[in-house]
């Protein structure tokens, strides 16, 4: 029977039958549980990388709580140092209104010591002031230097009182008067007195003051030109400096013996140096005298000018009505 069932080798028969006699339920439960194992396989990655960024997020959250934890301390500390300082806008705001009420004030401020010294150096040398008084300007006084609305506005009028032996016209010292920055429209009353048996005159006055005698303390312009007169004062003191010395130089060279030539040519180059610093420093300071007069220039025109733009609209109106 075995020889029956042998096949001989030369045939080359398979040794199994080539025929798949499995049933195609087994081949679809085993795809399925392969299926089965790669959805298993991908759930569980899936939940291993769900785990990682849960994880991630809950360390990102903890440092996150933590930074905040740290600023929120650190921002308690700065409001209590805050507190500290809380007077300060307080202070600042009392510092400007403060700023503020000196500039205002000090811009009507009048420079009487330069009033006086002005009126003394105007008047002629024989008058000697007895009195004086002041009226400063009110709302229902005359407002303008012309006397009319337009004008620049006076700051008020300076009476005074004098005597003097010489005779004195008004026409002459009220020309010296109108010459003077800052006065204005001067009227003078001259009359001949007598007391104990001696005549003399008798001169009253009255001159409208201008803005010009104002010192504007505070004010931009007074900084400037305190600018101005720190400097020519800065260039005197140089100047009396090398004036000293010059003359400390002169007499060094007088001192020195007529036959010490070595010792004159020496003294002399000191001398010359000494004679250049003096040059220098009279230069400086007529530099900054022209300087101040220009800056102090300047401010006057600006001052005239809304007067000057109201005198032409006048005249043009005038012109059109013509």
């Amino acid at each position: 029977m075995s020889d029956f069932f042998e096949v001989s080798e030369s045939v080359k028969a398979p040794r199994q039958p080539q025929v798949n006699l499995m049933p195609p339920e087994v081949g679809e439960r085993r795809n399925r549980a392969k299926v089965r194992v790669l959805v298993a396989f991908g759930f569980g990655v899936f939940l291993v990388l769900l785990a990682g960024a849960v994880a991630w997020s809950e360390i990102n959250k903890r440092f996150a709580v933590a930074a905040l934890e740290r600023e929120q301390e650190r921002t308690a500390q700065l409001n209590a140092e805050l507190e500290k300082f809380s007077e300060v806008p307080i202070i600042l705001a009392e510092l400007n209104n403060g700023e503020n009420s000196r500039s205002y004030l000090g811009v009507f401020e009048i420079d009487w010591q330069g009033v006086v010294d002005s009126l003394d150096e105007a008047l002629p040398p024989a008058i000697s002031i007895e009195s004086l008084s002041w009226s400063p300007t009110t709302p229902f006084g005359i407002v303008g230097q012309d006397g009319g609305p337009y004008g620049a506005p006076d700051v008020g009028v300076l009476s005074f009182s004098g005597t003097t032996t010489a005779f004195v016209t008004s026409a002459e010292v009220t020309e010296r008067l109108d010459d003077v920055t800052g006065f204005d429209r001067s009227q003078i009353f001259t009359s001949q007195r007598q007391s104990e048996g001696k005549f003399f005159y008798k001169v009253e006055g009255q001159i409208r003051l201008t803005a010009d005698i104002l010192t504007l303390r505070w004010s931009p312009d007074w900084y400037a030109r305190q600018e101005f007169v720190a400097a020519i004062e800065d260039a005197q003191v140089r100047l009396d400096s090398a004036l000293a010395d010059r003359t400390a130089a002169i007499d060094a060279l007088a001192a020195i013996p007529s036959e010490d030539e070595d010792a004159r040519v020496a003294q002399q180059g000191v001398l010359d140096a000494a004679e250049l610093s003096v040059t220098a420093a009279q230069n400086d300071l007529t530099a900054a005298e022209e300087a101040l007069a220009t800056f102090e220039l300047e401010r006057r025109e600006a001052s005239e000018e809304p007067g000057a733009s109201a005198d032409e609209s006048e005249q043009m109106e005038s012109e059109g009505q013509n």
